[in-house]
């Protein structure tokens, strides 16, 4: 029937009918199902109404009408043993008697008609105040459902406060206890001295911060310094010829700048001739016999002067006055080029030529040269 209860178990239904809102709600409750079994029965009559029904009271309505047909019926019947169907009288019998059952039919239509009408009017209103009925229970029902959730809610808070309740007096107890026993006394708090508000920040000290970093970083300057110095075994000064490889110095050959050195031992009063020219008259000095026969330029790496540095000496010990044989025995950059095929070191080596053929006249005087030749495959 789609009746709303209050639910719940026994004790809650009991809550709930003795409070205000669930006695109303169990009044509705009733009201509801009274008035559900009248709209019930109401639409039933009027279902049996709209498909035309017998009627009691279309029935009581054409009584008349219908002892008027048979008496009719029964007169008809009667002169019909005498006179046949289309004798005159009884063509306006049997017309009285069409007329009467029509008569009889438009009453009992009128009749239901109207009876139906009026159940309609009595279905709908009973329709209209279950509707009514079901919003105020469901209404109802809402605010019955939120009162037990809040005394559900309140009942929980309760046991917590009773339980905090005794917790508290027994952490009371226990503490007038404690205070008792041990003689605890209350801590008296006073002023001693009041603080007073800085001036500036205390830290960090900006111009003590920029002492220490200036003075670590000085410090460690000097180390990194030194450190560098006995690690680097390099050759920086004439002095360290002597101390570090046990030599004596013949001399200093200066870096040219701008142009090129082969150009500028050209001149005789440049820096660059100079230094050669001091350096092949130490090599004089020597040795007892004075400049060794023989001497090799050599370097560690490729590009770092000795061609130029041979040609420089050779011609040197030319002004010097001695007659100098330079040979390119470099096979695989050779600085020295003639453009002549099977002339140089290399074919000597090769094959038995004599010696003459490979020494070539420069442009200096009492200065022959002897190219590297041509290449080896593996030099």
């Amino acid at each position: 029937q789609n009746l709303i209860t209050t639910g719940g178990a026994a004790g809650e239904t009991s809550g709930d009918t003795n409070s205000l809102t669930g006695s109303t709600l169990v009044s509705l409750n009733n009201a509801l199902a009274a008035t559900q079994a009248r709209r019930i029965a109401a639409e039933q009559r009027y279902r049996e109404a709209v498909t035309g029904g017998p009627s009691t009271e279309g029935s009581t309505n054409s009584a008349p009408l219908r002892a008027q047909i048979a008496s009719l019926n029964a007169q008809y019947q009667q002169k019909l043993q005498t006179f046949r169907p289309d004798y005159p009288d009884m063509v306006a019998l049997r017309a009285q008697i069409d007329a009467l059952k029509a008569a009889v039919v438009s009453e009992t239509r009128t009749s239901n008609a109207d009876r139906a009408g009026s159940l309609r009017q009595d279905y709908q209103a009973a329709r209209a105040e279950e509707d009514r009925l079901r919003s105020q229970v469901a209404g109802l029902s809402r605010s019955v459902l939120d009162q037990r959730g809040r005394r559900i809610r309140y009942t929980i808070l309760q046991r917590d406060v009773d339980t905090n309740r005794t917790l508290y007096d027994a952490l009371l107890q226990r503490y007038k206890e404690i205070g008792v026993a041990g003689g605890i006394g209350t801590a008296v708090a006073s002023v001693v001295d009041r603080g007073a508000i800085p001036g500036g920040a205390y830290s960090p000290n900006l111009y003590l911060n920029l002492a220490i970093g200036a003075g670590l970083g000085l410090l460690i300057g000097m180390l990194a310094a030194i450190v560098l110095e006995f690690v680097n075994d390099t050759i920086k000064v004439p002095d360290d010829v002597r101390n570090k490889l046990q030599l004596a110095f013949l001399g200093g050959i200066p870096v040219t700048k701008g142009g090129k050195p082969v150009d500028e031992l050209k001149d005789n009063l440049s820096p660059l001739t100079e230094a050669y020219l001091s350096t092949a008259s130490a090599l004089q000095f020597v040795s007892e016999g004075g400049v060794p026969k023989t001497l090799l330029v050599s370097s560690t790496r490729p590009a770092e002067g000795k061609s130029t540095s041979a040609w420089a000496l050779a011609q040197s010990f030319t002004r010097l006055g001695k007659r100098v044989l330079m040979i390119d025995a470099d096979m695989r950059r050779p600085a020295f080029v003639t453009g002549r095929d099977k002339v140089g070191l290399s074919h000597i080596l090769t094959d038995s030529s004599s010696l003459s053929e490979h020494v070539l006249q420069s442009d200096v005087e009492n200065l022959w040269i002897m190219p590297s030749g041509t290449i080896p495959p593996s030099p």
